[in-house]
């Protein structure tokens, strides 16, 4: 997908993208020339839009922290469900600590679901978010294919 089509999917403007591209949050992906089409592959575009619930959903995140754990969950096993502890996980008392304050990813077969993700903190936080990860990786596959589609008979750059 493009760049545009990736802002649009995750609900974020163009620009935006941009600027989480130029402060290093979005991994694999370098500021570019302006106006020249960025190709984003859709383990890329699925992690961006983890990226952006998380700064959406997890108002007191740092970026960096977000961006971290983003990357950092490991796809491989199928979908499931993050778990990342809210707010009052980020103090002053852990400045530049990337280590996740206890997230928790955790496929959605897991035995007792997200309940007893949550259980397995390593303190019970007083808010949390959870994120489907399979639902955005739905949105994902559907985003690329009416991307693709759009596509079709348009006539290549050169």
């Amino acid at each position: 997908m493009n760049a545009r089509a990736v802002a649009k999917l995750v609900g974020a403007k163009i620009g935006t993208l941009n600027a989480w591209i130029a402060r290093g949050y979005i991994r694999g992906l370098e500021v570019g020339t302006s106006g020249k089409r960025r190709n984003i592959d859709a383990d890329t575009a699925l992690r961006i839009a983890i990226f952006a619930d998380l700064i959406r959903f997890a108002r007191y995140m740092p970026p960096e922290h977000a961006s971290s754990l983003a990357w950092e969950i490991d796809l491989s096993k199928g979908g499931g469900f993050l778990v990342a502890p809210g707010a009052e996980n980020y103090t002053a008392a852990n400045p530049g600590n990337t280590r996740l304050f206890g997230a928790i990813y955790t496929p959605a077969d897991a035995p007792g679901g997200v309940a007893a993700t949550i259980a397995r903190l390593p303190k019970l936080p007083r808010t949390y978010v959870t994120i489907n990860v399979d639902e955005i990786a739905e949105q994902v596959r559907q985003a690329e294919a009416e991307w693709l589609a759009r596509q079709e008979g348009k006539q290549p750059d050169g």
